[in-house]
């Protein structure tokens, strides 16, 4: 059996609520693990962070407390330059964020910026796999959660990213309609 480690990061993620914009701030799980992505454990409570390159030994490395959103690693693309937190080549990493919405939210969309390719989940459901093997533009795919996945009140998005190697990059913001 592999061995699971998690690291909670934080990460702003933008909802746009007809008419307006509503930021919020809440921790992201994030997880850089080698093939198959392990169930995440609640329960881990450690401020570390799994980098493991695709067949290498396990390290564990310590990282600050925070990490802000855009991931990646590398120069050769426009948006490198927008990274905010390193992602290493040839991993894969987790993102899994928590919101809560209110009776009558519909119509979530997932705009998603990524190199090379990710799966989109909300509530457990997977809603979306995207492929993609050059630089990435911003919100260039974008990914619609079916209605009846929506809870009133918590509910998981979480999106596992690979990267094939050369350079690695992945952003995105959640859009849904309020009544």
């Amino acid at each position: 059996m592999r061995k699971r480690l998690e690291r909670l990061v934080s990460r702003t993620l933008c909802f746009f609520v007809v008419g307006m914009f509503v930021t919020l701030t809440a921790g992201f799980q994030s997880v850089a693990v080698a093939d198959p992505v392990p169930t995440p454990d609640p329960g881990i409570t450690d401020k570390t962070i799994v980098v493991i390159p695709n067949h290498a030994k396990y390290k564990v490395v310590g990282v600050p407390g925070t990490h802000k959103a855009p991931f990646g690693s590398g120069d050769g693309c426009p948006l490198q330059s927008t990274v905010k937190s390193f992602w290493p080549v040839s991993t894969v990493i987790t993102l899994k964020k928590g919101f809560t919405l209110p009776p009558g939210a519909h119509n979530l969309r997932v705009q998603l910026s990524i190199d090379n390719d990710a799966e989109i989940f909300i509530n457990g459901t997977s809603i979306g796999v995207v492929t993609h093997g050059f630089c990435p533009l911003v919100d260039e795919f974008l990914i619609i959660s079916p209605d009846p996945l929506l809870l009133v009140g918590p509910n998981v998005l979480k999106v596992v990213a690979t990267d094939l190697g050369g350079e690695s990059f992945i952003d995105l913001r959640v859009l849904v309609d309020l009544p």
